[in-house]
Order: C-alpha cells, then structure tokens, then sequence
C-alpha cells in the first residue's frame, strides 16, 4: 500500500520540489532589488523631513520601505517557502 502511494505522490513530489527551487531563485533575485529600492525609498524619506518638513509623507515612505526592506515582504516570502519545503519532505517521507 504505501508503494501505490509513493507512486501516487511523485508527480506532486517532483511539481512541489520544482516549484521550490523556482521560488527560491525568484525570492533571492527580488531580494536584491527591493532591498535597494528600500535604500531609494528611505533616502527619499529623509529628504522630505529635511527639506521639505512633511513627517507625513515622510513616514508613508519609512513604511513602505520596510514593507519592501529584506525584514518585509521578502521575509514573509521566505516563510512561505520553507512551508512548502516542509510540505514537500513530508510528502517524500511518505
């Protein structure tokens, strides 16, 4: 029985493990670029308190460019993936 099932779970085992490693490349490649439009965000952010004296709009920018930082989105992203590799050794373990 658990033969019939290890053959019934290899496709979903070899799309999951595919998916993974699409996500990965994906999350490390968008990582670096938003990192550094966080770095433009937040040099943008500082210009609006100091010239301009706009805490609003300022604050608006902070937040939007921890959102995007690598401690953001990217992270949760991160999170994400290491579920579905969970997932995937579960499976393989099967």
């Amino acid at each position: 029985m658990r033969i019939i099932l290890k053959i019934l779970l290899f496709p979903i085992s070899l799309a999951l493990a595919i998916l993974i490693m699409v996500c990965r490349f994906l999350c490390s490649f968008s990582s670096v670029i938003l990192g550094i439009l966080s770095f433009g965000l937040f040099v943008l952010a500082v210009c609006c308190v100091i010239f301009l004296w706009d805490m609003r709009g300022a604050l608006t920018a902070i937040i939007f460019s921890f959102l995007i930082s690598p401690f953001g989105i990217p992270k949760f992203a991160e999170w994400l993936i290491d579920r579905m590799e969970d997932l995937h050794y579960v499976i393989k373990s099967i």
